[in-house]
């Protein structure tokens, strides 16, 4: 609706159409509210989308700007609280494709929102619209971030390691929205090099929808159940804790990241899963502690855009390392850097049958000489 509104506004403002620009702009000004947090944040699941959403609200502010608009103000105040949020996305290595990838453009398109590199986008814009975009970023305070906790997003950054994860509050995808089943899912990078990855999405329609499931992302299933089922608009919120319980709990400090849930509790003899990530200088270790009775399948999940080979110390993929408790089964896979458009990569799968409660381990490192 919101990218509606703005081909009435703009369309409105080129042809001098009045009434065009009075409801693009009513749409704009309501879908606001709607569809971004008093963070800034768009909390549709999808890193694209943001970045492709802050785009249609710079755009009309600068367009307001341009032909000296009354609303110009109140579109101001909107592209500069979605431009604060955009740091947290500027991984060392690139982009994270969390969530959907939208056909109108491709994600490096774009990048120049995040960088201010003269590239994509920004280079469509006039010297002067480039120029008010610079000092409208430059106004923004850089501890923003730090100041007002995100709700969807959370990231760390230590020594050369750099991870960011997809946080919804009550752990289900966002609807209406572009999120996948990715709770507990993580992007990790060590310099400008890519670990583990979010694979994206290939398409809308069903060759795309695996690309969704719990599977494609850096999580766990349990019994071959996924973490929050595929959440649906006729779900009321009721059901949802019926189902999964009440959400989950994060608690981070700058070298530890630990989620506590009870989303599996659907599955009986299943209780509450904690998943934690702990970060030194030279490694990163992901515990996972499940709680319960019986015995149960357990598949962990890892995807990377590195070649890899199982050794006796674990998986080599790149220039990193990961062990665990058993040897991992190696897939093909596919990396969506664009919509409809692939590279390859690899999923590593770590399968255990355990008696609950249980807590298994994976430990990654970066050793220049595997």
């Amino acid at each position: 609706m919101a990218n509606n509104g703005r081909g009435l506004y703009l369309g409105g403002l080129m042809l001098g159409i009045a009434s065009w620009i009075d409801i693009g702009c009513k749409i704009l000004l309501e879908e606001s509210r709607r569809i971004f947090s008093e963070s800034g944040e768009l909390g549709e699941g999808s890193v694209h989308y943001h970045l492709l959403a802050s785009r249609w609200y710079i755009e009309c502010w600068l367009a307001a700007k341009k032909y000296g608009r009354k609303e110009e103000p109140y579109f101001e105040r909107i592209a500069s609280s979605v431009l604060s949020v955009l740091p947290i996305f500027n991984m060392p290595a690139g982009l994270p494709l969390v969530g959907d990838i939208s056909p109108d453009c491709s994600p490096s398109y774009l990048l120049s929102l995040l960088d201010g590199t003269e590239s994509g986008w920004l280079m469509e814009l006039a010297p002067d619209q480039q120029k008010a975009l610079r000092e409208l970023k430059n106004n923004i305070d850089p501890n923003n971030l730090k100041k007002r906790r995100l709700n969807n997003w959370r990231r760390t950054d230590v020594g050369s390691w750099a991870a960011i994860w997809h946080s919804t509050l009550d752990g289900w995808q966002p609807l209406p929205g572009h999120g996948h089943q990715d709770f507990g899912s993580f992007e990790l990078h060590y310099d400008k090099i890519s670990v583990f990855i979010d694979l994206g999405r290939r398409s809308y329609g069903v060759t795309g929808e695996s690309d969704k499931h719990a599977q494609a992302h850096n999580t766990l299933t349990i019994d071959d159940l996924p973490p929050y089922p595929e959440n649906k608009p006729y779900y009321s919120d009721e059901f949802r804790k019926l189902v999964t319980g009440s959400g989950p709990i994060w608690r981070d400090n700058l070298d530890h990241i630990n989620v506590e849930t009870s989303c599996f509790s659907r599955i009986k003899g299943v209780g509450v899963w904690q998943r934690s990530w702990n970060f030194t200088d030279k490694e990163v270790t992901i515990s996972d502690t499940i709680e319960g009775e019986g015995r149960h399948t357990i598949l962990r999940y890892l995807h990377t855009i590195h070649p890899t080979r199982n050794c006796d110390e674990g998986v080599i993929f790149g220039p990193f390392k990961v062990s665990g408790s058993s040897k991992p089964v190696l897939e093909t896979s596919k990396y969506w850097k664009s919509y409809g458009k692939s590279e390859d990569a690899m999923t590593i799968i770590y399968s255990d049958w355990v008696s609950l409660p249980a807590s298994l381990s994976l430990t990654v490192s970066f050793d220049r000489a595997v």
